[in-house]
């Protein structure tokens, strides 16, 4: 009886302590867990999008882009809409037409928001070449996937992980549009 008095005791003086071991526990295994069984892969900055059901082929409209209809094409696709309201993401768009990375327009995208402009601290930074610009409003998912095979897209943060996949969990629908 003396040491289960001491145990309710010792939880009782440290119950925030235990409730947060717990939760850490808790959530560790269902990462172990998630990575063991393929649901979420280590690579997880390319996971976020996945062309919805809604964008199929029969009923995805296509689009013609240039860069003065870009920002408000993206504000209207449905994982802009989705992204975390504290999240920022870097879009830049370079060309190779001298031969070396010249920098073209830059975009600022937050939650149902796409604007020209720079950012000074992003989530996730991404360059990806401008002659992909008009393929995008045809098929967005094929697009991006073609322009990360060819190397000509690069993705980049300061986030760990496990920091992408907690800030992103609510985009992991969106996981398959990258192919990774």
């Amino acid at each position: 009886m003396g040491n289960k008095t001491k145990v309710i005791s010792l939880f009782k003086k440290n119950k925030t302590k235990c409730i947060i071991a717990l939760i850490i526990g808790v959530l560790a295994i269902g990462l172990i867990l998630s990575f063991y069984t393929g649901i979420i892969s280590s690579n997880a900055v390319l996971n976020i999008f996945k062309k919805p059901d809604s964008a199929s082929s029969e009923n995805y409209q296509q689009v013609v882009l240039t860069k003065a209809n870009f920002a408000q094409f993206l504000q209207s696709q449905q994982f802009v809409k989705d992204i975390p309201g504290s999240t920022t993401i870097f879009l830049k768009l370079y060309n190779m037409n001298a031969g070396q990375q010249q920098w073209e327009e830059s975009y600022v995208i937050k939650k149902s928001s796409v604007k020209l402009g720079t950012a000074e601290s992003a989530d996730i930074t991404i360059s990806v070449d401008s002659k992909y610009l008009s393929q995008l409003g045809a098929d967005i998912c094929g697009t991006i996937k073609t322009a990360r095979n060819n190397g000509e897209m690069k993705i980049e943060t300061k986030l760990t992980t496990a920091q992408l996949l907690w800030k992103f969990k609510s985009m992991l629908k969106y996981r398959d549009c990258l192919g990774a």
